[in-house]
């Protein structure tokens, strides 16, 4: 008897840090969702002779993702993100959705925290019309996002959630139009920045 019961508190030794005593492991499933603030450098593709073809711009994303530890310290998941942009001189209304594929590897892992680096990319959808002229552009492209942070478990199943970011958004090969022509313009737009990010975890 006394041996069963050794055995049974050894196994539940065993098992009890794989299940709770980790903040990342096989099977784990994490929703997250928070606010990113950013800048970027733009790039455009304009062949107008007096086209301003660079700029910055300030950028506020929304992200949520939904993550599955595949391995002890890898996950993979899905993540959607809205955003918003707001150029220097607030001449141009423009946003965007992303809808990814994301990759983390969690390389220190504690009982409260665990720290990652990985990447997300997928397809955007981006749009902007210029307020002084009423002209406009749509485009889907690529993105790419590498990503490092740090979940923080406050609860059992509650943490917060901070990120740095790197981005890149390419939209070649549009057309600009304009509402008082009836000749689209070829267009493109490239957006590279960087993001500072926070959100809340959840553990499902």
């Amino acid at each position: 008897m006394k041996r069963t019961l050794t055995a049974i508190l050894l196994a539940l030794l065993c098992i009890t840090p794989r299940l709770f005593g980790q903040s990342f492991f096989p099977g784990i499933v994490l929703l997250t969702g928070g606010v990113e603030f950013g800048g970027a450098a733009v790039a455009l593709d304009d062949p107008s002779p007096t086209a301003i073809n660079s700029g910055v711009a300030m950028f506020r994303n929304l992200p949520m993702a939904l993550e599955v530890g595949i391995a002890e310290r890898m996950g993979i998941g899905i993540q959607y993100r809205i955003d918003k942009y707001l150029n220097h001189t607030d001449s141009v209304r423009a946003k965007g959705n992303d809808y990814n594929l994301m990759f983390n590897y969690h390389f220190v892992v504690t009982h409260q925290t665990n720290s990652f680096i990985g990447f997300r990319t997928g397809l955007s959808d981006f749009s902007f019309e210029k307020s002084r002229t009423g002209e406009t552009f749509e485009k889907k492209g690529g993105n790419l996002q590498l990503v490092a942070g740090v979940n923080m478990m406050f609860r059992h199943r509650l943490g917060l959630q901070l990120t740095f970011g790197a981005n890149s958004f390419l939209y070649p090969n549009g057309k600009l139009v304009n509402p008082l022509s009836p000749t689209p313009i070829p267009y493109g737009v490239t957006i590279v920045g960087i993001d500072l990010g926070m959100g809340l975890l959840f553990v499902l």
